[in-house]
C-alpha cells in the first residue's frame, strides 16, 4: 500500500505537467511507487519535473529510480538492468589462477541466484560458494565497468604479466 508521502509526490507529479489522472491511471502510478522506497520516489518525482517534456510513462520512471539507485550503479553500467549481479545474463564470472591444468588465468562461469540463473545441471551457483562477488571494490571504483568487465580486464592483465615474464 502506497504512503501519503509517496502518494502526495505522485500527485505533485501530475500537477507539474497539468494532469488529472484517471483513477485507473493513478493506480497504476501507484503500484510503481509501492515497489520503492518514500526517498526513491521523491528523487524520481523530482528528476521528472525537473528534466522531463511530459507526464513520464512507468517504464521512464523505473529507469530512473534504477538509475538514481546507487546500490544499482555499483553494478551497473547504465542502471537499468534487472539483475545487479549477473546483468540479466544468468551468469556470473569467477578469475582463477593458472593449475595444473592451465597455465594462465582463467574464468569459469557460475549460476546467479536471480530467477534467469535457475539452476542448470552441473553449473554452480555463485553465492553458493562466495558470499559476495570478487573485485567488488575494484568495481566500485570504476563505475563505466560491470562486474563481467572488470573481471575479464583482470583477467587479462594477469595473462599480459605472465606473457612478458615467460
Amino acid at each position: 500500500m502506497v504512503n501519503t508521502q509517496k502518494e502526495s509526490e505522485l500527485k505533485k507529479l501530475f500537477a507539474a505537467f497539468g494532469r488529472r489522472p484517471f483513477k485507473q491511471e493513478i493506480d497504476v502510478y501507484k503500484e510503481w511507487a509501492d515497489g520503492c522506497s518514500p526517498d526513491v520516489v521523491k528523487n524520481v518525482v523530482t528528476q521528472s519535473i525537473n528534466h522531463e517534456e511530459r507526464l513520464p510513462t512507468i517504464a521512464k520512471l523505473r529507469t530512473l529510480a534504477k538509475s538514481l539507485s546507487p546500490e544499482i550503479n555499483n553494478y551497473s553500467m547504465n542502471g537499468i538492468d534487472d539483475c545487479l549481479f549477473c546483468l540479466d545474463t544468468g551468469s556470473i564470472p569467477y578469475l582463477y589462477g593458472p593449475n595444473d591444468k592451465t597455465s594462465v588465468w582463467h574464468i569459469i562461469m557460475m549460476g546467479c541466484r536471480c530467477s534467469i540463473g535457475q539452476p542448470i545441471s552441473g553449473v554452480p551457483k555463485y553465492f553458493d560458494r562466495y558470499e559476495k562477488l570478487q573485485f567488488e571494490e575494484e568495481t566500485k571504483q570504476h563505475p563505466f565497468m560491470n562486474h563481467c568487465q572488470m573481471v575479464t580486464d583482470i583477467m587479462n592483465q594477469r595473462n599480459k604479466e605472465i606473457n612478458k615474464n615467460s
